[in-house]
């Protein structure tokens, strides 16, 4: 490394920089146009900014006033010396430049270094940072030959050429910008230099892509950060709200609260969808345990057991860890809820009726398939509501779901009815009740009410409830009972011995035939039965209480006689016992033979038909039962006239239907109204003609007649229930008063 010498001693700060010039001069040392041009003096910054100086930065460097920062702010002019450092001794200046010249070598070669690092850094792409260590609380005093206070121009050169050369002209470019000796004796804090453009650039790019990366509480943090301006001034940064915007470069964060799993929406599970089970073992690997429904499962599907199990389904006799379905009615049961928590799947015995017939376990689809969620608590208990435009078994499901949930169903449409549940737009209820102005809502409305949601009894305008599609929409969404449905995101799974046995049960199997007993009737061509053996016209036979009658038909037809079709001709009522049925009171109305089913076997084994008087029912518990006298009942003539002279009026809700009432009544001689009577009428009648009008309604009918039940106890009774009709045909008397509607 080349050096000039010892500077003269006793020359000024002026004298000195004119001997620099000279000695570059000799030794052919070009210095820098701009040397000459600076002529600011630089003072150093108070900001206390902490950490070690960014490469290409010489120790101590203060910020250039203008130089780009870190951020882009508009940084403002450099603050004049204070005048306490304007003037300095000579004695000072002397010691300094005893001290100076110590160090001058010691600046030189950490100069070098330092370019030379830069110059390695920028060829790696990349910017490092460079720590010097000094002793704590050391001085940093500058000279004429070394000031860390470096242009921009000045770095530049330092980075590009880092001979020693270019060191000494940047020796003398910095001297030049001191101005004098006068501020040379500063003692300043360790400061970082705000880089150059490139390098800023590069810093905003590198803070972008991370902030990209980076939570929202980093997000917060790194714009709640503090900067220090180069003069010493705090800058806030402007702080970006954490709002979808459409406007880039501004990230956008929507945050979404996290949901269990139970409540996201997914796929439903019935078996797993890989598996190709045989439809006669669909239940396979379904365990059932039935609570609340076991009577009810008795009495109207006898052999359900059996029926489960030949479909490969289980059944176990207490809840446990095997079970996979709950065949329940409630959720308030106690198996239920503990079912429910640990994920078992919980269904009606309307569902296993579906899946019986489609053969296949599906997830539930409709409401009735889920588990009623009131017990106590009838939210629709104030409507009396009319369907319209649904037939068969849909007409049934509409009128179980308003069971289900306390209203009252009506199988007319009037001015007293609330609602009216319609499966098309354009019916002709449709056009009442928009002229009565009767709220109308398609079959969703009464399955979110099964389900629980209650907003629905006040918005029936809503459009999700005037949609009307073809057929009708009985199914339900999964988001408002995922207590009910977590259980169906899980596929059912078949264990290797299950499996083994869907396999077996595959293979075709051959059954032995079945022997075919011959035909005894004679038969057409055609397969029916020959009209010349159904002769008789005065044994024409009507079953009842029979489940399957097929061969007491055939024994009929043998011996001579035919089989009735209804009620309207027949001549004897054959029952296996005696019990309260349609066909039992039309018998009684038409004074037909009642005989028991032994009546006919015997005949059978005579060929002929026998006498009727040694077959008659045991009425013992009937009588108990119904409190009247069945054989003197037989033995009472002209039934056909119990009720002549009477006038009646049937509201449409009467069980078992007003048909078959109306039938009844006028069997027995009755006269069946088809308009009802106003009150003036009826109390005219009470006074002229006593019980001679009723009205036979049902407690679903009560509005209906709500006008003659207010204030009327002291009067004559004329509303009645339809027991009075019953009674009356099993009595053969009429008694008014116990049957007559009480008003509470």
């Amino acid at each position: 490394m080349e050096s000039f010498g010892n500077v003269p001693p006793g020359l000024t700060a002026q004298q000195q920089v004119q001997w620099l010039q000279q000695q570059a001069k000799q030794q052919g040392i070009v210095l820098p146009p701009n040397i000459q041009q600076q002529q600011q003096t630089v003072v150093p910054g108070n900001s206390p900014v902490a950490g070690a100086p960014l490469a290409g930065q010489l120790p101590n460097q203060q910020p250039v006033p203008g130089a780009p920062g870190l951020s882009p702010i508009n940084q403002g002019p450099a603050q004049p010396p204070p005048p306490q450092f304007a003037a300095a001794s000579a004695d000072q200046n002397q010691q300094q430049q005893l001290q100076l010249r110590q160090y001058r070598l010691q600046q030189l070669q950490l100069q070098r270094e330092q370019a030379q690092k830069n110059h390695l850094s920028q060829q790696q792409g990349g910017i490092t940072q460079q720590t010097v260590v000094r002793p704590i609380n050391q001085q940093h005093l500058a000279d004429s030959t070394t000031n860390p206070q470096v242009p921009d121009a000045a770095m530049h050169s330092l980075v590009v050429n880092p001979k020693t050369k270019t060191a000494l002209a940047n020796m003398l470019s910095i001297k030049l910008q001191s101005g004098g000796a006068g501020t040379m004796a500063v003692q300043r804090p360790d400061t970082i230099a705000e880089p150059s453009a490139a390098g800023t650039l590069r810093l905003m790019t590198a803070q972008h892509n991370a902030a990209l990366n980076s939570k929202p509480q980093e997000i917060i943090a790194l714009q709640r950060r503090t900067i220090s301006g180069p003069n010493g001034e705090i800058i806030k940064t402007q702080q970006l709200p954490l709002s979808a915007s459409s406007e880039p470069p501004k990230l956008q964060f929507t945050q979404k609260p996290s949901l269990p799993l139970q409540h996201r929406p997914g796929p439903f599970y019935g078996h797993n969808p890989n598996l190709k089970l045989p439809p006669d073992l669909f239940l396979l690997g379904c365990i059932f345990v039935v609570v609340e429904v076991e009577n009810f499962l008795e009495e109207n599907a006898p052999g359900w057991r059996q029926k489960i199990e030949k479909h490969g389904g289980e059944i176990e006799k207490q809840y446990c860890s095997r079970v996979t379905h709950v065949l329940c009615e409630t959720q308030r049961h106690g198996v239920v809820m503990q079912a429910l928590r640990d994920c078992k799947r919980c269904v009606t015995v309307v569902w296993l009726n579906d899946v019986m017939q489609r053969k296949q376990v599906l997830p539930p689809w409709t409401a009735l398939h889920l588990p009623n969620i009131y017990l106590d608590i009838a939210p629709a208990s104030k409507h009396l509501i009319a369907i319209s435009g649904f037939e068969g078994n849909d007409r049934n499901r509409v009128k179980q779901m308003i069971k289900y949930t306390g209203a009252k169903c009506t199988t007319y449409f009037s001015k007293h009815n609330t609602l009216l549940i319609s499966a098309k737009a354009d019916s002709k209820k449709c056009q009442y009740a928009k002229k009565w102005q009767i709220p109308v809502v398609n079959v969703q409305w009464l399955t979110d009410i099964m389900l629980g949601h209650f907003t629905a009894m006040n918005q029936m305008e809503n459009q999700i409830y005037q949609q009307y599609p073809n057929p009708p929409n009985f199914s339900f969404d999964p988001k408002l009972v995922p207590n009910l449905m977590m259980a169906w995101k899980a596929p059912i799974n078949i264990s290797q011995e299950s499996y083994e046995r869907v396999k077996r049960s595959a293979s075709p199997v051959m059954l032995p035939k079945k022997y075919k007993k011959p035909k005894t009737e004679t038969t057409d061509e055609n397969g029916n039965i020959s009209q010349d053996q159904v002769t008789s016209s005065t044994h024409n036979i009507l079953f009842s209480m029979f489940h399957h009658d097929n061969e007491l038909g055939k024994i009929v037809r043998e011996i001579g006689g035919s089989v009735a079709k209804d009620h309207t001709s027949f001549t004897h009522l054959v029952m296996p016992y005696l019990a309260r049925s349609n066909k039992l009171f039309f018998a009684i109305a038409k004074e037909a033979h009642i005989v028991s089913e032994q009546w006919l076997r015997d005949s059978y084994e005579a060929k002929k038909f026998l006498p009727e008087e040694n077959y008659t029912l045991s009425a013992k518990e009937f009588n108990m039962m119904y409190k009247c006298d069945f054989d003197q009942t037989l033995q009472t003539r002209n039934r056909c006239k119990l009720l002549e002279g009477k006038f009646f009026w049937v509201t449409p809700s009467v069980i078992p239907s007003k048909k078959v009432v109306t039938e009844l009544i006028q069997s027995c001689g009755g006269i069946v109204e088809r308009l009802r009577r106003s009150s003036a009428q009826i109390e005219a009648t009470s006074i002229n003609s006593p019980f001679s009008y009723f009205i036979i309604t049902h407690e679903n009918d009560l509005h209906l007649v709500a006008d003659l039940l207010k204030n009327k106890k002291d009067k004559m009774q004329i509303v009645c229930n339809v027991e009075l009709i019953f009674s009356a045909m099993l009595k053969q008397t009429f008694e008014v008063e116990p049957y007559a509607v009480c008003v509470l």
